[in-house]
C-alpha cells in the first residue's frame, strides 16, 4: 500500500505538471486529469487522522489555489486565493472557475483566467476588479502579501463608494452607452452598488481580522535527570518549587538552590545559596524571588542570584506558601501557622493548634481572598497519612475538616483541592467561596516521592498557576542513618551500630554507651529511646511509647531521663523497672543536661506567644520537685549544658539575629554572660575535664564543622578564640545531633542513603505541562 501510494503521488504530481504546460489541449487536460483523479480516488485509502498527509486531496476544489493543487508549500496567500473566489462569486453570482469534471476544474484553476467582475456585473465598482484579480493571481507572489494590505484596499473602496461622486460617475461611465439605464434606475443601481460594496468590504475586513482559534493545549510530559554528581538534599522537606507562570523551576541539590528555566536545557546554581543547605523553596507571586529556609532563618534571593535577604528567625517550618506580601509557614515550635512579612520582620503566630495534643500544622495556604487558611494537622501519635486537611476561618476561628487521611494540601485555580496520601496525589472538587468539598477524591498521579510519614510527610511536588505540575518520582521514603566516629582530623570511622532513622544521641558519662532517639518504622508513628552498647554493637530498645525524645544521662550513668508527651520521665538504662514520672512539662520541650551533683535538670520549652521565643527552664529535684524559668527572653534559647564542675551553663541563643553560643554562671544565671562563638554556633558540649567547650556550625542536615574554645578554670569565665578542629570528610550530610567522647572523638550520624548507593540511581524530575486540562477531564467540577 505504501509503495502504491507513493507511486500514485508521483504520477499525480507528473500529471498536474502536464496539465499546467502551455499548449495542452482541453481534451488532453480533461482526460489526463480525470484519469489521475480517479486513480487517486481508487488507490488512496480513506483516513480519519491525521487529516492532512502527502497525497491526500482535501478541500473544495473550486477554491483551491494552483500551488495547493500542485502539492507545493502553502501559506496565507493561499487563503487570499480562496477569498478571491468567494468574493468573485458574491459579486457576479457565478464561480471564477468551472468544469464538467474534477479534472477539467483543475485544468481551469491552473490555466484559465476568469472574466473581469465588471464584465459580468456592470453595476459592480470597477475598483473591485483589481482587488479580486490580485487575489486570483496564479503566482502567489502576485497576490496580496498580507491581510493588512487587503483590508486597507477594501476600506478605501468602501470609503470611495460611501462618498459617491467620482465613484458613481465612474460606474456610469463604464456602462456601455446603449445599456445605460434611466435616471431612476441608474440612481437605484448606484445606491445598490454602494450598499453592496460597503457590505462586501465589511465582510472582507471581518474575514481578514477574524481571530484565529487558539491551538488546543497539548499535554506534555518529560523527565529531566539531574546532572552527574547532583543529589537532592533535605528530602525530608520540600525541595521543588514552580514559578506561578510555569516558566521556571527551582530545586534543592548539593546543599544549594538550582534554577531550571523551561526554555533551557540545563539548570544553573543560584548564586548566593552555595553550601547554605536550603529547604522549603517558595516562589514569590511575581516569580522574581524565591524564599527558602536555612540555618534557622527564612530568607529570600532573586532567581537571578545575589546576596540572600534574611526575613525572620524561623525554627522549624513545615511547608508554606507566599501570598501577596506575606509568607505563611507551618511551625513545629511553637506549634501552629505563622506569617512572615515578605519584606522582612518578626514572624507572628496566625493560627494556633492544641499543644496538649502535641498537634502539628503543615503546608498552610491562604484562600478565599484571605478569609481562611487551608492546612494539614496531626498529633504526635499519628502518621501524616492519618492527618486531616482543614480549613480555618480567620475571623470566626471556625475549623472544618475537609479530608480525613491526607496531607500537604493545596487549593488549585481549577476549583480542586489536591492532597497526598501513600505517595499518591488525590484531587476532589472544592468550592473556594463556600469553603466546602463538592465531590469525592480521585487518585490522579501515583509514584510521587514523599518524606517519611513520621517526620514531615512533605510531598516533592509543585504546581504553577498556569497549569503545570512538577514532581520527583518515587514513593514514601524511609531515612536511614549510620553512626560514625569523627576524629579531629576529620577522618570518619564506621561503627557496628545498625542503621536506623536516628533523631538524636547522647553518650554516657564513661563513653561506653549512647542513648539514641530512633524514629519508628513507616506505618508506626513517633520516636523512642534505644541504648547502643558500643563494645558489643548491640542496639536495645528502652521505651515503647512512641513519644520519647531528648534523652540525658544521670551523672552516675545508671539512668536515662527523657521527655514524653507533656511529661518528663527517668528509666533505668538497662531497661529494668518501670519509668518514673518526674514532673509535668509546660509545653513542647527538649531536655538539656543534669548538673554533676544530680540535683538539677535544665531543659527548653517553646513559648506559645511568639514564634522565636524558646525559654530555658530548671527543675530542682527533691520533695517536691520545683520547676521554674531560668532564662526567659523574647528570643530563642536552647541546648543548655551544665559544665562538669557545675559552675557554668553553656547554651545557644538567637538574640543577635542568628544562633550563637553563650555561657552564664550556674545556677545564678544573672551574674554575667559571655559570647563564645563569633560567626554562628549551635548545640554546645563540654569536654570531660571542663577545659574545652565545643560547638557545631551549620543548619540542620548540613555537613558539620566542629569548633572548640579553650576555657581557663577560675572564678570568672575566660575563653580563648574559637577554632575549627574537625570537619566531616564525607559528602553525606552530618546531623546536628552529636556528642563528644571522653577521648575527644565526636560521635555523629550520617545519612546512609547518600553516597555511592544514592549516586548510582540518577535523581530526576518529571514535568507535566497543561496538567490542569487532564485534571479537569478526570475530576470534573460542577458549575455552581
Amino acid at each position: 500500500n505504501v509503495m502504491l501510494t507513493k507511486g500514485v503521488v508521483k504520477l499525480l504530481d507528473f500529471g498536474l505538471a502536464r496539465l499546467s504546460r502551455p499548449g495542452a489541449t482541453s481534451e488532453s487536460k480533461e482526460g489526463l486529469g480525470h484519469g489521475l483523479v480517479s486513480l487517486a480516488d481508487l488507490s488512496m485509502p480513506t483516513v480519519s487522522s491525521p487529516l492532512t498527509m502527502k497525497g491526500t486531496i482535501l478541500g473544495t476544489l473550486q477554491y483551491m489555489s494552483p500551488e495547493q493543487r500542485e502539492g507545493k508549500d502553502v501559506d496565507a496567500r493561499t487563503d487570499f486565493f480562496a477569498f478571491g473566489g468567494v468574493l468573485y462569486e458574491m459579486l457576479t453570482g457565478r464561480r471564477p472557475f468551472e468544469g464538467k469534471s474534477q479534472a477539467s476544474l483543475i485544468g481551469a484553476i491552473l490555466d484559465h483566467t476568469p472574466p473581469p467582475v465588471n464584465s459580468l456585473q456592470p453595476v459592480s465598482p470597477p475598483m473591485l476588479d483589481e482587488i479580486v484579480a490580485r487575489c486570483l493571481a496564479k503566482d502567489p507572489d502576485e497576490r496580496w502579501q498580507t491581510a493588512r494590505d487587503l483590508k486597507r484596499q477594501l476600506e478605501w473602496v468602501a470609503k470611495q463608494l460611501a462618498d459617491g461622486g467620482a465613484a458613481a460617475a465612474t460606474i456610469v461611465h463604464e456602462i456601455p452607452e446603449g445599456s445605460r439605464p434611466t435616471a431612476t434606475a441608474r440612481a437605484l443601481r448606484v445606491g445598490v452598488a454602494i450598499l453592496a460594496g460597503a457590505v462586501i468590504a465589511g465582510a472582507a475586513v471581518a474575514w481578514a481580522l477574524w481571530p484565529k482559534a487558539p491551538p488546543a493545549a497539548v499535554l506534555t510530559r518529560f523527565s529531566a535527570e539531574l546532572p552527574e554528581g547532583q543529589l537532592f538534599t533535605r528530602t525530608g522537606r520540600h525541595v521543588v518549587a514552580l514559578s506561578p507562570d510555569g516558566t521556571s523551576l527551582v530545586y534543592v541539590a548539593n546543599l544549594q538552590l538550582y534554577l531550571r528555566k523551561m526554555s533551557e536545557l540545563t539548570a544553573a546554581p543560584i548564586s548566593g545559596t552555595e553550601s547554605s543547605n536550603p529547604a522549603e523553596p517558595i516562589f514569590s507571586p511575581d516569580g522574581r524571588w524565591v524564599a527558602f529556609w536555612s540555618n534557622l532563618e527564612l530568607k529570600k534571593v532573586p532567581i537571578t542570584g545575589g546576596t540572600p535577604v534574611t526575613l525572620a528567625t524561623v525554627e522549624n517550618p513545615l511547608g508554606g506558601s507566599w501570598i501577596g506580601d506575606r509568607i505563611l509557614l507551618g511551625q513545629a515550635s511553637p506549634r501552629g501557622i505563622v506569617e512572615v512579612p515578605a519584606g522582612g520582620g518578626t514572624a507572628k503566630l496566625l493560627v494556633g493548634v492544641d499543644a496538649s495534643k502535641t498537634e502539628l500544622a503543615h503546608g498552610p495556604q491562604l484562600i478565599a481572598g484571605g478569609r481562611a487558611v487551608v492546612f494539614s494537622i496531626r498529633t504526635a501519635l499519628q502518621s501524616w497519612d492519618d492527618a486531616v486537611v482543614v480549613v480555618h476561618e480567620l475571623a470566626s476561628g471556625r475549623r472544618t475538616v475537609l479530608v480525613n487521611g491526607g496531607t500537604d494540601a493545596r487549593v488549585l485555580p481549577t476549583g480542586h483541592l489536591a492532597y497526598f496520601r501513600e505517595a499518591t496525589l488525590f484531587a476532589m472538587p472544592f468550592d473556594e467561596e463556600r469553603m466546602l468539598v463538592t465531590g469525592g477524591p480521585v487518585p490522579v498521579q501515583q509514584g510521587i516521592q514523599q518524606a517519611p510519614l513520621n517526620s514531615s510527610g512533605a510531598a516533592q511536588a509543585a504546581w504553577s498557576d498556569s497549569g503545570s505540575l512538577a514532581f520527583v518520582p518515587g514513593g514514601a521514603t524511609a531515612l536511614e542513618h549510620e553512626l560514625v566516629w569523627l576524629n579531629r582530623q576529620g577522618q570518619q570511622v564506621r561503627t557496628t551500630a545498625p542503621h536506623r532513622n536516628f533523631a538524636g544521641l547522647t553518650l554516657s558519662p564513661d563513653g561506653t554507651q549512647a542513648a539514641v532517639v530512633v524514629a519508628n518504622a513507616a506505618g508506626v508513628v513517633g520516636t523512642d529511646i534505644w541504648v547502643w552498647t558500643i563494645a558489643r554493637g548491640a542496639l536495645t530498645r528502652l521505651t515503647f511509647t512512641g513519644a520519647a525524645s531528648s534523652p540525658v544521662w544521670t551523672p552516675d550513668g545508671r539512668r536515662i531521663c527523657y521527655s514524653g508527651t507533656l511529661e518528663a520521665f527517668c528509666q533505668a538504662a538497662d531497661g529494668s523497672g518501670q519509668p518514673l514520672s518526674l514532673f509535668k512539662l509546660p509545653g513542647s520541650t527538649e531536655l538539656g543536661s543534669i548538673s554533676p551533683d544530680g540535683t538539677r535538670l535544665v531543659f527548653t520549652v517553646s513559648a506559645q506567644t511568639s514564634v522565636a521565643a524558646r525559654d530555658i527552664m530548671i527543675a530542682t529535684f527533691g520533695p517536691p520537685i520545683e520547676v521554674r524559668p531560668l532564662i526567659k527572653t523574647a528570643f530563642g534559647e536552647n541546648s543548655p549544658r551544665v559544665s562538669p564542675d557545675g559552675r557554668w551553663m553553656a547554651y545557644a541563643s538567637t538574640e543577635s539575629g542568628r544562633s550563637e553560643v553563650y555561657v552564664r554562671p550556674f545556677p545564678e544565671v544573672d551574674r554575667g554572660r559571655w559570647q563564645v562563638s563569633t560567626d554562628g554556633g549551635l548545640d554546645p558540649r563540654w569536654a570531660k575535664n571542663g577545659r574545652e567547650l565545643f560547638f557545631a556550625k551549620g543548619g540542620f542536615g548540613t555537613p558539620r564543622s566542629f569548633w572548640s574554645t579553650q576555657v581557663q578554670p577560675g572564678s570568672t569565665f575566660v575563653a580563648g578564640k574559637p577554632s575549627e578542629i574537625a570537619k566531616s570528610a564525607s559528602t553525606a550530610a552530618v546531623s546536628v545531633f552529636y556528642d563528644v567522647a571522653p577521648d575527644g572523638r565526636f560521635l555523629v550520624h550520617v545519612d546512609a542513603s547518600s553516597g555511592a548507593a544514592a549516586a548510582a540511581s540518577r535523581p530526576s524530575l518529571v514535568v507535566v505541562q497543561h496538567w490542569f486540562d487532564e485534571l479537569k477531564a478526570r475530576v470534573p467540577v460542577s458549575p455552581r
